[in-house]
């Protein structure tokens, strides 16, 4: 299942960075994964991938506007623990590993050693997490 955030995949990312090695213009390997120029810039392109990431560190919400989307991400979150059963699972674990105010054994079945191996296997990532 591909988040509906994205328009390319990890293969087509490693595809684009391919060809632009090979020379080819951001707007001709735009045209071949039929995505926009910006779009083509962005995952080819470390330095503009980091500016547009730094310019959205500095977004901040405050007042009706935050509470506002904190109700969304909420909504949102929900919407996808019932779509993605194995995300509600991700999450618990990684909340019991980041835990800093007690050292946890366990959380969901899992001891923490198993919690960690888990994460880091991907089984429970959606389809189309940030790309590097």
């Amino acid at each position: 299942m591909l988040d509906k955030r994205y328009k390319v995949t990890q293969d087509v990312v490693d595809k684009m960075r391919a060809l632009r090695k090979q020379s080819w213009t951001y707007q001709s390997i735009a045209d071949r994964f039929n995505v926009s120029y910006a779009t083509a810039n962005y995952w080819c392109n470390k330095a503009s991938r980091d500016k547009q990431r730094a310019k959205n560190a500095k977004r901040r919400y405050e007042g009706k506007e935050l509470d506002i989307r904190k109700k969304k991400d909420s909504q949102k979150r929900k919407e996808n623990f019932k779509a993605f059963p194995d995300l509600m699972l991700r999450h618990a674990l990684q909340s019991a590993i980041d835990e800093k105010r007690c050292t946890r054994r366990s959380s969901k079945g899992y001891n923490m050693k198993e919690a960690r191996a888990l994460l880091r296997s991907g089984k429970l990532q959606l389809g189309n997490a940030k790309i590097k």
